[in-house]
């Protein structure tokens, strides 16, 4: 024990530890070693609690009731995403899916949970100094004969940080890397380990998304001159799409050209429901976390004045402030005729303190083909040990539901023995959406909205306003020319979205009284956004017209 204390006292600094940013930011040097060193001191006492007793020889993944968790394939080391092959495998040793490693390292996965390497030495990257950067995305080309992976490099002679993606093509046998090419290189934008690029996905028409976290500006994540803080379209050639909202044909090359939205912190992973193409993102944020739709030409907020609290703004689904959730993996399946897709996601917790936190668990929605949530979440499996365990990815693979989990049973974290689970449902009604109490103070509590908002009269001291006397203070306001005026206005704006509510606003333009305040109560509650677009409230289009009317019963009583 006295020897690996000693290794594990010397190598502490040196770990790479993959979402640290998600747990507060690091901008700047001595941000970075002021940080570094307090987290250094919290780690050694909490080690002091994991030490004594015998390491765990399986990691404690817990499956809740209705879910079966198991280990699929063991060996790696720090795997940070899974890709799955476009085709199932027609036998047992054939590859069904591939795992990137942290450092460099591909392995292709059989059925059998069997691996071998496909490519060794992808990029020269030693853990070192709390460097979360090297291999962070990967997919595969629609034919299986090419794999796209996105890479955060260490640039030796500018001093700094670089994004690229580049493309793998594979030999005719599957079992090497025959060429590989560069498709977008960002050299020219200096980045940070941590909100580096993160995922590159092959989107159902065969054309890339690629994330990039903001880099050390979160001012950049507004820019259209920079790729930071961006979700980028691109074709497999690496050549911007003319159709991004933000095509400047001058300037094909231009960041702005890749651009198809803007306003993220830290987007970590994407995926599309199969039945509609919706796509879902999570971005992981200062101290509030967010899981969001992906909207062509949306701002979704990070970056402008406001500080974290920017990350309620267009999201589906948030957590915090505070907590350490950090959303990593998303993962959307939908059953043939189904009305909703599962989407299953990974939270990644704090990594940096061992055994059970807010995070290292997955959870399962809900979503209907709007791409809103249509079921609330639930827990899937959550790790219960007391180590270092956390999950980098969650994926789709043939229909059955895998995960990474990036340290596995290493003792500490620069000890990565990483796994890759099998995650199940055990019956045909399991992972239901769990009942809820239906009046309105208990819904109120349930959705989380005591979190931001008080219910008495007065000043609160949380996120939200106060909503005592709601009632009395929506009717002023919504039965005012300057709403009438308000909604006029947002009926005459350009885009799908709005169209989509013009109706509505027809219809609370002829209402009146308590009949408007009604009527707009149930819409934003559904979605806050069709009269508010900056908003930061969550949507809530899982709501029924029974928890509806018992929430309006209780905030609007007079």
């Amino acid at each position: 024990m006295g020897s690996w204390m000693r290794r594990l006292r010397w190598g502490l600094l040196g770990l790479a530890l993959l979402a640290l940013g998600a747990a507060g930011g690091i901008v700047g040097t001595l941000k970075l070693q002021r940080d570094a060193l307090r987290w250094y001191e919290r780690i050694q006492d909490k080690l002091a609690r994991v030490l004594p007793g015998p390491a765990e020889t399986e990691p404690a993944w817990v499956a809740e009731p209705g879910y079966r968790v198991a280990i699929h394939s063991r060996g790696f080391s720090f795997p940070s995403r899974i890709a799955p092959h476009p085709r199932a495998p027609q036998d047992d040793a054939a590859t069904a899916y591939w795992v990137a490693e942290l450092s460099g390292t591909i392995r292709a996965v059989a059925r059998t949970g069997a691996s071998f390497v496909l490519v060794d030495h992808l990029l020269d990257f030693e853990r070192k100094s709390l460097q979360e950067s090297g291999l962070l995305g990967m997919d595969a080309d629609r034919g299986g004969e090419a794999l796209f992976v996105s890479l955060a490099y260490w640039d030796e002679a500018g001093g700094a940080y670089r994004n690229r993606v580049d493309r793998l093509q594979l030999a005719p046998d599957g079992k090497r890397v025959a060429e590989r090419t560069t498709v977008l290189d960002m050299s020219g934008e200096a980045t940070v380990a941590s909100y580096q690029i993160q995922f590159v996905r092959v989107g159902p028409d065969g054309t890339l998304w690629v994330g990039v976290g903001m880099g050390a500006n979160p001012a950049d994540a507004q820019s259209l001159d920079k790729f930071a803080g961006k979700i980028l379209h691109l074709d497999p050639a690496g050549n911007a799409l003319p159709d991004n909202p933000f095509y400047a044909p001058d300037q094909p090359h231009a960041a702005r050209s890749y651009v198809y939205a803007l306003g993220f912190r830290n987007p970590f992973d994407l995926d599309f429901d199969p039945g509609t193409g919706v796509a879902i993102v999570s971005d992981v944020g200062p101290g509030i976390d967010r899981m969001l739709r992906l909207e062509r030409g949306v701002n979704y907020l990070f970056g402008q004045p406001g500080g974290e609290d920017m990350m309620r703004g267009n999201a589906l689904f948030t957590w915090g402030p505070g907590g350490s959730f950090a959303p990593t993996g998303v993962a959307l399946r939908r059953a043939p005729g189904a009305a909703s897709a599962e989407l299953f996601l990974a939270l990644y917790g704090a990594v940096y303190d061992p055994g059970v936190n807010a995070g290292k668990r997955v959870l399962r929605f809900g979503l209907d083909d709007r791409g809103f949530l249509s079921e609330r979440g639930e827990l899937a499996t959550h790790y219960a040990g007391k180590y270092f365990s956390s999950i980098t990815d969650v994926a789709n693979v043939h229909g059955e539901i895998y995960f990474a989990d990036l340290y596995g049973v290493g003792e500490a974290p620069h000890e990565g023995k990483g796994l890759i689970y099998k995650l199940e449902r055990t019956a045909s009604d399991a992972g239901a959406a769990a009942p809820v109490a239906e009046t309105g103070e208990a819904l109120f509590a349930s959705f989380g909205c005591n979190a931001c908002h008080d219910t008495h009269d007065g000043d609160s001291s949380k996120e939200g306003p106060a909503l005592g006397g709601l009632a009395a203070r929506l009717a002023a306001r919504l039965n005012d020319a300057a709403y009438e005026k308000q909604l006029r206005d947002l009926a005459a704006r350009e885009g799908a979205y709005f169209a989509g509510q013009r109706a509505l606003y027809a219809e609370l333009a002829a209402l009146r009284g308590r009949a408007r305040v009604e009527r707009w109560f149930r819409a934003h509650l559904h979605d806050p956004r069709f009269d508010h677009p900056e908003g930061k409230m969550p949507a809530f289009p899982q709501l029924s017209d029974t928890q509806l009317n018992e929430l309006a019963k209780f905030l609007l009583a007079d």
